[in-house]
């Protein structure tokens, strides 16, 4: 089957339901977010302020040596990224997809089979990647808080 037709105030009720559990799966996913980036930057700041004890010593030992060649007068402290991805909300793409089915001036609308798939079934070309970044932040947080 290529294509169907649904009843217009069906497909608002399902795409109304999918917008609001991807909202709440949206605010759970980033309160997550936040409490893993507060754990990585702990941890990053205690491996720079280790990195700066280590770099004062040898600059100090540098000093105390009095061996100007070798002198080093700059802290060396490594890069660090979050690796936590931040969650991205795709309300938009539900709140386009209600929108247009409240202007349409047919009881009756016409899905493509790709179109049923996102709107009635809630599988979108973005979904898999959206539920596996949870997955995944889910069991970081877990290592975390055992």
């Amino acid at each position: 089957m290529k294509s169907v037709t649904v009843d217009k105030a069906e497909l608002l009720e399902v795409l109304k339901k999918n917008r609001e559990r991807h909202e709440q799966n949206y605010r759970e996913a980033v309160r997550d977010y936040r409490t893993l980036a507060k754990f990585e930057l702990a941890e990053m700041v205690e491996k720079i302020k280790k990195q700066t004890d280590s770099s004062i010593a040898k600059i100090e030992e540098a000093i105390n040596a009095q061996e100007p060649a070798r002198r080093t007068n700059h802290l060396i402290v490594d890069r660090y990224v979050l690796t936590t991805k931040a969650p991205v909300s795709h309300l938009k793409s539900y709140g386009l997809a209600i929108r247009m089915a409240e202007m349409s001036v047919s009881n009756n609308i016409e899905l493509t089979e790709q179109r049923f798939n996102e709107l009635v079934l809630d599988e979108w070309d973005w979904k898999a990647d959206f539920d596996e970044e949870i997955f995944a932040n889910k069991a970081k947080l877990s290592s975390y808080t055992v």
